[in-house]
């Protein structure tokens, strides 16, 4: 029988033994641990406050980003119609640039079913009537809704008056047509048919 050849000696030092009641360094397991739920949680809290952003959304998380593209698109709708129903002849050209703000470059060269025409023969007629009008939405209703165009419904009451009318209250029903591009801007107003 051949014996096996002996294994030399470890070059080494052997590691000391740990003194008794002393605990194993786990500061490294700790911070590990820290720093992954910190990571979650503001992944989480991203996912809250920003749910459109959302990397994996839930009917839940979906819903609340439809909700606020909902919102956002009813306000930008809301303001422009009540601008585009108040007005002054003494006070046209600040009352176009407020409904300006809230158009699309495109929409005062368009003619504009509601508008009877373009923003300038919009304009004109206010001031060759000497119109003051007064507006006061009442409701909007997105009737169509994707990342970068709206249909929305405004009902509007108009009290309007002008040199040869005393003041009048008209009921409105607009539908508005917006365009997000940076930020949701109208685009086109009609007068939906109705029957």
């Amino acid at each position: 029988m051949t014996r096996a050849a002996p294994t030399p000696p470890s070059t080494t030092p052997p590691r000391p033994a740990a003194p008794a009641g002393a605990r194993p360094n786990r500061t490294g397991l700790f911070a590990t641990t820290t720093a992954v739920f910190l990571i979650t949680t503001l992944v989480l809290l991203w996912t809250v406050l920003h749910p459109s952003s959302a990397p994996i959304k839930t009917g839940a998380i979906r819903q609340a980003a439809q909700t606020t593209v909902e919102d956002q698109v009813k306000t930008v709708a809301s303001r422009f119609v009540t601008n585009l129903a108040t007005f002054s002849y003494q006070t046209i050209d600040g009352d176009i640039t407020k409904i300006e703000q809230d158009a699309t470059p495109n929409f005062a060269h368009t003619t504009q079913a509601a508008l009877g025409g373009t923003v300038d023969q919009f304009k004109a007629n206010i001031i060759a009537r000497q119109s003051v009008s007064k507006g006061d939405v009442k409701g909007t209703a997105v009737t169509s809704l994707d990342n970068d165009t709206a249909t929305v419904l405004v009902v509007v009451v108009q009290n309007v008056r002008n040199k040869t009318t005393p003041e009048n209250v008209k009921l409105h029903v607009l539908e508005l047509t917006l365009f997000n591009n940076s930020g949701w801007k109208v685009d086109q107003v009609g007068n939906p048919e109705t029957t």
